[in-house]
């Protein structure tokens, strides 16, 4: 194992996290899916000391007009601009309730303007008493770049909050490597090429910077490492 291989995964060990999830039976949330939109993940598990478990459901918009065919050539078949929203739920005495609901943090599978980026989503688990969403994109237009992002969030103080971050970014024969850790700030970020050892960075975040929550959280592309997403959609 790499050094750095090691270093991300004792950093990111403080908050728990761990992947691999059972399937999800995504028949008994329909009540929860609005006309129009679709489920494309979910997770069950308790995330709230409740004692019960509670759910998380990823849907997409599921609107023709938004998807078109044949984009300039690239590999995926068709470009689909419809939105996604992740959606919590807890289990309560009288059924389940509405946690958070956001828009703004999956992007769609590509975005306006551009249908070589493809992003997928890659799994939603709950683990630990925590939140776990997996997000992958790639560049189909032949460059041979991607990446991937585990955001991990903990509910606390009545709100999801991001507690940690673990990126990868491709490019030809380089890599970049980022582990964060929200709750004490630690970071490393590390990059070479594939035949190297990466040379890491190691940084805190300031305080100010370390307390993010999932109603109020940036778009997801603003926290990889490809650059992809302009300054403008990440006020």
């Amino acid at each position: 194992m790499h050094r750095t291989t090691l270093a991300l995964s004792l950093l990111l060990s403080v908050s728990g996290v761990a992947f691999g999830g059972e399937k999800f039976d995504e028949t008994k949330w329909q009540a929860w899916v609005p006309a129009g939109w679709k489920i494309l993940a979910g997770a069950t598990g308790e995330l709230n000391q409740g004692g019960s478990d509670d759910a998380a459901l990823v849907l997409e918009e599921d609107n023709p007009k938004k998807r078109t065919e044949n984009p300039v050539g690239n590999s995926g078949g068709g470009a689909n601009l419809n939105a996604r929203r992740l959606l919590v739920l807890f289990h309560t005495a009288s059924g389940y309730r509405k946690v958070v609901e956001t828009d703004r943090f999956l992007p769609s599978q590509n975005q306006e303007g551009d249908q070589c980026t493809f992003w997928s989503i890659q799994d939603v688990q709950v683990r630990h008493k925590q939140l776990h969403v997996l997000l992958h994109h790639e560049f189909a237009c032949g460059s041979g770049t991607g990446g991937d992002s585990k955001f991990v969030f903990r509910y606390q103080d009545g709100r999801f909050r991001l507690i940690g971050l673990d990126a990868s970014f491709a490019a030809r024969d380089t890599d970049r490597t980022l582990s964060v850790n929200y709750l004490t700030g630690k970071q490393i970020f590390a990059s070479g090429n594939f035949a190297d050892e990466k040379a890491e960075k190691k940084s805190t975040i300031p305080e100010q910077e370390r307390r993010i929550y999932l109603d109020k959280i940036k778009p997801a592309g603003c926290y990889d490492l490809s650059g992809y997403f302009s300054e403008n959609k990440c006020k």
